[in-house]
């Protein structure tokens, strides 16, 4: 008899990032809406054993930060993409997968409506099946990601069959067979040194943007200085703008200020109204001027500074 599958599902109007810390099993992430009010989150997962099957959607730009789980790797990839998308340095598109290994931490930003799909499994039970099926173990990172062109015909074999064991009525043990030996056929056909060289630029470009994320969360305070964040991380102010443009969809002072309101908000929701007052939060993480502060929050999170207080 095989392991019970445990079936889950969320469906969220308004930002709610508490319930979407699990986002993939295992995991533990952190999320970021970069825009267009109200916020909207579909979510589905179910599992049995070692194996893990989500899927969900963003119904505005989001922005997650976080990592995998330990003891499985992640495979992923978008469905139907509504715009581009940036995971770890890439931006990642249409006929495209991504595998990360054990623990690899996440910095991923999506357009609005573009569902993702993600899957967790044993590396032993991957690697088995590409033994059994095409006589050879295949290359994956121990640390880090990849980013894959994928044949059409697979990546569409791959979707028919994890839609399939999404619905209610279907048994999700009879797809993980299939599913891992078309994953494994994906990695066989690829060309390991192409894999090697690629997993290497990713940690590149993701070590930039860590370095770019711990400056400004250590400035929060303070008034944005675009040159001395240029100059962290040896790069010109134009390129820098370009960089944060094409991770995030939004320059670094107003990725900045997006960080800064989201840190208020964090910090509102763990107040109980009348334990402080909002201008000091506000002012803390380098607000002065509260009409602006209240405006930017209003038009982030569709609501006012003192509604989320006394909501939360």
């Amino acid at each position: 008899m095989g392991t019970a599958v445990i079936r889950s599902a969320i469906d969220l109007v308004g930002f709610a990032p508490e319930a979407m810390r699990e986002a993939i099993f295992g995991g533990n992430f952190e999320h970021f809406i970069l825009g267009r009010p109200p916020f909207q989150y579909r979510w589905r997962q179910w599992t049995t054993g070692s194996f893990a099957l989500n899927t969900g959607c963003y119904g505005s730009p989001t922005r997650v930060l976080g990592s995998f789980p330990s003891g499985r790797l992640c495979v992923g990839y978008h469905r139907n993409p509504t715009g581009a998308g940036w995971i770890n340095g890439f931006e990642i598109g249409r006929g495209q997968l991504q595998v990360f290994a054990e623990r690899t931490e996440a910095n991923y930003r999506c357009s609005a409506s573009s569902e993702w799909v993600a899957i967790g499994l044993e590396r032993g039970i991957l690697q088995a099946a590409a033994v059994e099926h095409f006589g050879r173990e295949v290359w994956i990172p121990q640390a880090g990601s990849l980013n894959l062109n994928v044949p059409q015909r697979l990546l569409v074999g791959l979707d028919r069959l994890i839609q399939g064991s999404l619905r209610e009525d279907s048994d999700p043990q009879e797809s993980i067979v299939p599913i891992t030996r078309l994953l494994a056929e994906i990695l066989v056909i690829q060309n390991p040194d192409e894999l090697r060289k690629s997993a290497l630029r990713w940690r590149k470009r993701a070590a930039k943007m860590e370095v770019a994320e711990a400056y400004l969360r250590s400035r929060l305070a303070l008034p944005f200085d675009g040159r001395s964040l240029a100059d962290v991380m040896g790069l010109g102010e134009r390129s820098l703008q370009a960089m944060f443009k094409h991770a995030y969809g939004i320059g670094p002072a107003k990725w900045a200020r997006c960080l800064a309101l989201h840190e208020v908000r964090k910090e509102l929701s763990r107040l109980a109204a009348g334990d402080t007052i909002i201008r000091d939060v506000a002012r803390a993480h380098g607000f002065e001027h509260m009409g602006r502060f209240s405006g930017y929050y209003k038009e982030l999170f569709g609501e006012s500074p003192s509604a989320t207080l006394a909501r939360l």
